[in-house]
């Protein structure tokens, strides 16, 4: 039995139709920047930095050891980070928004396979350099996490979090006590929000579900004052069938599914089952007395 999903909405709510895409979804995943791939596979050692001192006009960052979660310490506990001339810009950009402020955490993913003294730093973005030697470190490059939906690039770790530097030390913190479970993110774009309806009274339950059968998703609002029907006519259109369906009056609960295995879906409003008909080629619905009394009475 294929069940509907309903949801208790406050009064004078917009219908706001965010499930429905109008083509099918797409996602992009880069799996070589998931906070896990970095701990586990493609960088020897993970630790966290906190800044000390920052000179835009220089470019250079002052930063102190706090911890190592993978792999050989630090053999200096305070690190200088030098941008390249051309990052300045980059640097700058940076701390408008907030970054590299002092005491701020920094993560860094050091020492590659191939590549012993390449280092990822993240601090709200990501920056990719080399270890020049112990302490002394340049970044010259910004590395670009993925390519967005609308063609942008995305230079966000992607991961379980939202992220927050701070958040990503968290993750370093379970991931080297052995709590290794963090599932990928997916970048995705979404239509527009629309507005379908309102309705005279407060919205008591919500409904998406395909009706007809025919392979699109139709929604159902309740309220006290009159449900009503929109069917899904073409790609994201709309059309108020409340009436074609012979559905009458409110209720507090909605429910669809085959309740009696005939191939057409029922609908329960509140405690009223409407049994799908299909005749002359129209589904509608009837009002039924099925329900004992005393379901009816409570």
């Amino acid at each position: 039995m294929r069940r509907s999903y309903f949801l208790p909405l406050s009064a004078w709510l917009w219908i706001l139709l965010l499930l429905t895409p109008t083509e099918r979804a797409w996602a992009v995943i880069n799996a070589g920047l998931q906070p896990y791939d970095l701990f586990t596979s493609r960088y020897s050692r993970a630790l966290v930095l906190e800044v000390t001192e920052v000179d835009p006009s220089s470019g250079l960052l002052k930063t102190s050891l706090v911890n190592t979660y993978k792999g050989e310490p630090e053999s200096e506990t305070e690190v200088s980070i030098q941008f390249d001339a051309s990052l300045l810009g980059v640097l700058a950009d940076a701390l408008s928004d907030g970054d590299f402020q002092k005491g701020d955490p920094i993560v860094v993913f050091a020492g590659r396979k191939r590549a012993k003294k390449d280092f990822m730093l993240y601090a709200n973005s990501f920056y990719l350099g080399k270890i020049e030697s112990p302490g002394n470190w340049t970044i010259d490059r910004t590395g670009q996490g993925a390519v967005g939906m609308s063609g942008e690039q995305l230079n966000t770790l992607a991961g379980t979090w939202n992220g927050s530097t701070p958040q990503l030390v968290r993750m370093l913190e379970d991931m080297a006590a052995g709590i290794d479970f963090f599932p990928r993110k997916a970048y995705v774009q979404f239509k527009d929000d629309i507005l379908l309806d309102r309705l005279e009274s407060g919205v008591t339950a919500l409904a998406v579900f395909d009706i007809e059968g025919d392979g699109d998703e139709d929604i159902v609002a309740c309220s006290d004052v009159g449900n009503k029907v929109y069917l899904q006519t073409d790609p994201m259109v709309f059309v108020n069938a409340t009436e074609s369906l012979k559905l009458s009056g409110g209720s507090p609960s909605v429910a669809l599914a085959d309740f009696d295995g005939d191939g057409l879906n029922d609908l329960l409003a509140g405690t009223t089952l409407y049994q799908g008909q299909f005749e002359d080629n129209r589904f509608y619905f009837v009002k039924t007395e099925l329900l004992p009394e005393r379901s009816a009475s409570k």
